[in-house]
Protein backbone atom coordinates (compact mmCIF):
# COMPACT_ATOMS: atom_id res chain seq x y z
CA UNK A 1 0.00 0.00 0.00
CA UNK A 2 2.84 2.39 0.86
CA UNK A 3 4.38 1.76 -2.58
CA UNK A 4 1.14 2.81 -4.31
CA UNK A 5 0.88 5.98 -2.23
CA UNK A 6 4.52 6.82 -2.97
CA UNK A 7 4.09 6.21 -6.72
CA UNK A 8 0.88 8.29 -6.83
CA UNK A 9 2.59 11.07 -4.88
CA UNK A 10 5.55 11.13 -7.29
CA UNK A 11 3.24 11.12 -10.32
CA UNK A 12 1.21 13.95 -8.82
CA UNK A 13 4.31 15.99 -7.99
CA UNK A 14 5.67 15.67 -11.53
CA UNK A 15 2.32 16.17 -13.26
CA UNK A 16 1.24 19.26 -11.27
CA UNK A 17 3.73 21.73 -12.83
CA UNK A 18 2.59 20.68 -16.31
CA UNK A 19 -1.07 21.12 -15.37
CA UNK A 20 -0.59 24.25 -13.23
CA UNK A 21 -1.48 26.57 -16.11
CA UNK A 22 -5.01 25.18 -16.00
CA UNK A 23 -5.46 25.49 -12.21
CA UNK A 24 -7.17 28.43 -10.51
CA UNK A 25 -8.17 29.43 -6.99
CA UNK A 26 -11.37 31.28 -6.22
CA UNK A 27 -12.94 33.09 -3.28
CA UNK A 28 -16.57 34.26 -3.23
CA UNK A 29 -18.75 36.19 -0.82
CA UNK A 30 -22.48 36.84 -0.89
CA UNK A 31 -25.81 35.85 0.62
CA UNK A 32 -27.36 32.45 1.26
CA UNK A 33 -31.00 31.91 2.07
CA UNK A 34 -33.33 29.24 3.39
CA UNK A 35 -36.83 30.06 2.14
CA UNK A 36 -38.71 28.29 4.95
CA UNK A 37 -36.94 30.23 7.69
CA UNK A 38 -38.76 33.55 7.28
CA UNK A 39 -37.02 34.15 3.94
CA UNK A 40 -33.88 35.25 5.79
CA UNK A 41 -30.51 35.57 4.18
CA UNK A 42 -27.09 35.31 5.74
CA UNK A 43 -23.54 36.04 4.60
CA UNK A 44 -21.94 33.15 2.76
CA UNK A 45 -18.27 32.63 2.01
CA UNK A 46 -16.90 30.16 -0.50
CA UNK A 47 -13.44 29.13 -1.64
CA UNK A 48 -12.05 26.44 -3.80
CA UNK A 49 -9.87 25.11 -6.54
CA UNK A 50 -10.76 24.90 -10.21
CA UNK A 51 -9.30 23.18 -13.23
CA UNK A 52 -9.83 24.26 -16.83
CA UNK A 53 -10.35 21.15 -18.96
CA UNK A 54 -11.13 23.03 -22.19
CA UNK A 55 -12.09 26.59 -23.09
CA UNK A 56 -15.72 25.53 -22.51
CA UNK A 57 -15.52 23.17 -19.48
CA UNK A 58 -14.13 23.66 -15.96
CA UNK A 59 -14.22 21.46 -12.86
CA UNK A 60 -14.44 23.05 -9.39
CA UNK A 61 -14.01 21.61 -5.91
CA UNK A 62 -15.00 23.98 -3.13
CA UNK A 63 -16.17 24.67 0.39
CA UNK A 64 -19.06 27.02 1.14
CA UNK A 65 -20.09 28.32 4.56
CA UNK A 66 -23.84 28.89 4.11
CA UNK A 67 -24.15 30.95 7.29
CA UNK A 68 -26.16 30.79 10.48
CA UNK A 69 -29.83 31.62 10.15
CA UNK A 70 -31.85 32.47 13.24
CA UNK A 71 -35.59 32.56 13.78
CA UNK A 72 -38.10 33.42 16.45
CA UNK A 73 -41.11 31.93 14.67
CA UNK A 74 -39.95 28.58 13.30
CA UNK A 75 -42.62 26.28 14.73
CA UNK A 76 -45.91 27.07 16.41
CA UNK A 77 -48.38 24.53 17.70
CA UNK A 78 -51.09 24.76 20.41
CA UNK A 79 -49.73 25.70 23.82
CA UNK A 80 -46.18 26.48 22.68
CA UNK A 81 -45.04 30.08 22.76
CA UNK A 82 -41.69 31.74 22.33
CA UNK A 83 -40.13 29.29 19.87
CA UNK A 84 -36.67 30.37 18.70
CA UNK A 85 -33.58 28.77 17.19
CA UNK A 86 -30.87 28.71 14.57
CA UNK A 87 -29.66 26.64 11.62
CA UNK A 88 -25.92 26.61 10.77
CA UNK A 89 -24.88 24.96 7.48
CA UNK A 90 -21.88 24.44 5.21
CA UNK A 91 -21.25 22.44 2.04
CA UNK A 92 -18.48 20.73 0.12
CA UNK A 93 -19.20 20.71 -3.58
CA UNK A 94 -17.83 19.31 -6.83
CA UNK A 95 -19.16 20.88 -10.04
CA UNK A 96 -18.76 20.78 -13.78
CA UNK A 97 -18.98 24.27 -15.29
CA UNK A 98 -20.06 24.79 -18.91
CA UNK A 99 -18.72 28.08 -20.27
CA UNK A 100 -20.22 30.16 -23.08
CA UNK A 101 -17.79 32.93 -24.11
CA UNK A 102 -19.67 36.07 -25.21
CA UNK A 103 -16.61 38.26 -25.84
CA UNK A 104 -12.88 37.83 -25.18
CA UNK A 105 -13.33 39.06 -21.60
CA UNK A 106 -16.92 38.09 -20.70
CA UNK A 107 -18.48 34.62 -20.42
CA UNK A 108 -21.68 33.06 -19.11
CA UNK A 109 -21.55 29.80 -17.14
CA UNK A 110 -23.86 26.97 -16.15
CA UNK A 111 -23.11 24.70 -13.20
CA UNK A 112 -24.13 21.12 -12.44
CA UNK A 113 -22.64 19.16 -9.59
CA UNK A 114 -22.78 17.31 -6.31
CA UNK A 115 -22.76 18.71 -2.80
CA UNK A 116 -22.62 17.34 0.70
CA UNK A 117 -24.48 19.74 2.99
CA UNK A 118 -23.93 19.49 6.73
CA UNK A 119 -26.14 21.40 9.11
CA UNK A 120 -26.67 21.84 12.82
CA UNK A 121 -29.89 23.19 14.28
CA UNK A 122 -30.97 24.14 17.78
CA UNK A 123 -34.53 25.19 18.61
CA UNK A 124 -35.89 26.34 21.95
CA UNK A 125 -39.52 26.63 23.01
CA UNK A 126 -41.54 27.43 26.10
CA UNK A 127 -44.85 25.72 26.87
CA UNK A 128 -47.12 28.08 28.83
CA UNK A 129 -49.44 25.28 29.94
CA UNK A 130 -46.81 23.08 31.57
CA UNK A 131 -44.21 25.85 32.06
CA UNK A 132 -41.72 23.50 30.45
CA UNK A 133 -38.70 24.70 28.53
CA UNK A 134 -37.71 22.49 25.62
CA UNK A 135 -34.53 22.38 23.55
CA UNK A 136 -34.16 20.32 20.40
CA UNK A 137 -30.83 19.81 18.64
CA UNK A 138 -30.21 18.09 15.35
CA UNK A 139 -27.23 17.48 13.06
CA UNK A 140 -27.82 16.40 9.49
CA UNK A 141 -25.77 15.58 6.44
CA UNK A 142 -27.33 15.29 3.01
CA UNK A 143 -25.97 14.66 -0.46
CA UNK A 144 -27.67 16.85 -3.05
CA UNK A 145 -27.30 17.85 -6.64
CA UNK A 146 -26.48 21.50 -7.20
CA UNK A 147 -27.09 23.66 -10.22
CA UNK A 148 -26.67 27.28 -11.06
CA UNK A 149 -25.76 30.05 -13.44
CA UNK A 150 -23.01 32.62 -13.40
CA UNK A 151 -20.78 35.01 -15.29
CA UNK A 152 -17.05 35.73 -15.53
CA UNK A 153 -15.35 39.02 -16.37
CA UNK A 154 -11.65 38.67 -17.21
CA UNK A 155 -9.60 41.56 -15.76
CA UNK A 156 -6.26 40.29 -17.10
CA UNK A 157 -4.60 36.95 -17.91
CA UNK A 158 -4.50 35.92 -14.23
CA UNK A 159 -7.51 37.57 -12.52
CA UNK A 160 -11.24 37.25 -13.21
CA UNK A 161 -14.29 38.58 -11.42
CA UNK A 162 -17.17 36.12 -11.07
CA UNK A 163 -20.81 36.07 -10.02
CA UNK A 164 -22.85 32.95 -9.23
CA UNK A 165 -26.33 31.81 -8.28
CA UNK A 166 -26.30 28.26 -6.84
CA UNK A 167 -29.36 26.21 -5.86
CA UNK A 168 -29.09 23.08 -3.72
CA UNK A 169 -31.59 20.60 -5.22
CA UNK A 170 -34.57 19.41 -3.13
CA UNK A 171 -33.84 22.01 -0.45
CA UNK A 172 -34.82 25.60 0.20
CA UNK A 173 -31.14 26.63 0.26
CA UNK A 174 -29.69 28.93 -2.40
CA UNK A 175 -26.75 31.33 -2.60
CA UNK A 176 -25.85 34.42 -4.61
CA UNK A 177 -22.17 35.34 -4.62
CA UNK A 178 -19.57 37.54 -6.25
CA UNK A 179 -15.87 36.85 -6.12
CA UNK A 180 -12.49 36.68 -7.71
CA UNK A 181 -10.51 33.87 -9.36
CA UNK A 182 -6.73 33.70 -9.76
CA UNK A 183 -5.39 31.58 -12.65
CA UNK A 184 -1.91 30.06 -12.18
Amino acid sequence: MKKYVLVLGLLGATAFPAAANNVYLYADSGRSSVAKIEDQSEQTLAMGLGYTLTSHINIELGYQDLGKLTTSEFTYYPGVHGAAGFFDAHAIQLSAIAILPITEIFALRARLGYSQIKGDSVFFSYDKLTQERLATTNSTSENKAIYGIGADLKINEKISLRADYIKFDSTDIASKTIGVAYQF
